[in-house]
């Protein structure tokens, strides 16, 4: 499951580049493959190196695309503040496109700095600006609003969260996902007692059934 994550515009070269617009895109493909290979800091210096070039010329889309790829990796080194005023003023006002994931990151923004109730309302507003087509991006965002309803002990919410995010991962063939997700679910749908025995068997079986062909030990709780 994601921490965050990073813009895909940055990627897409635009038909006329000039020198610095190149060395930007060039600059965020490195990000990214540093973020791939879990070299978070060299993935901040690239950002922050894109960011600044990218002040010196007057694309505003490209600027936004950096300060949001900043602010996604100032999550992944544990500074969220930092992160949370990189992607608000990353936002391109009337632009819908890539709001699922500035939303994500602002709900982990606050999750990290543990203000749940506002990384609640991230999370839903993701979830609800992603399209059909990014299943898994759903699915992790149910994941990370499961874990904040259970800190704000709200578990029949957290269980509801917990099986959506199951079921998603299942139509996205994420069996390991969606084992841990509907193991989640039966654990929470237990504690907050406002499930019947047959939905929460319901929910056990479909554990059961994602964990075939699973070896990880720990996931089949075998330890």
């Amino acid at each position: 499951m994601a921490d965050s994550k990073v813009s895909e515009h940055s990627k897409s070269p635009s038909i006329n580049q000039n020198p610095i617009q190149t060395k930007i895109l060039s600059l965020c493909k490195d990000g990214n493959e540093f973020l791939n290979q879990d070299d978070i800091n060299r993935a901040l210096k690239t950002f922050k190196k894109a960011f600044i070039l990218s002040c010196k010329i007057p694309e505003e889309k490209i600027q936004k695309a950096c300060l949001f790829n900043l602010g996604a990796t100032y999550i992944c080194v544990g500074k969220p503040q930092k992160a949370l005023k990189c992607l608000i003023k990353s936002r391109i006002h009337g632009m819908k496109e890539g709001e699922g994931d500035l939303f994500f990151n602002i709900g982990v923004a606050y999750d990290d700095m543990r203000e749940y109730g506002k990384a609640v309302r991230f999370y839903e507003k993701a979830i609800n600006e992603y399209g059909y087509d990014e299943l898994k991006s759903i699915a992790d965002a149910l994941i990370k609003l499961g874990y904040c309803f259970v800190m704000i002990d709200d578990l029949t919410s957290a269980a509801h969260s917990f099986r959506l995010a199951g079921h998603s991962y299942l139509k996205n063939h994420k069996l390991e996902d969606a084992a841990m997700a509907m193991r989640e679910a039966a654990k929470y749908m237990i504690n907050s007692q406002a499930f019947s025995q047959t939905e929460v068997l319901q929910t056990l079986n479909s554990c059961v059934e994602s964990l075939k062909g699973v070896s990880d030990k720990q996931l089949l709780a075998t330890d």
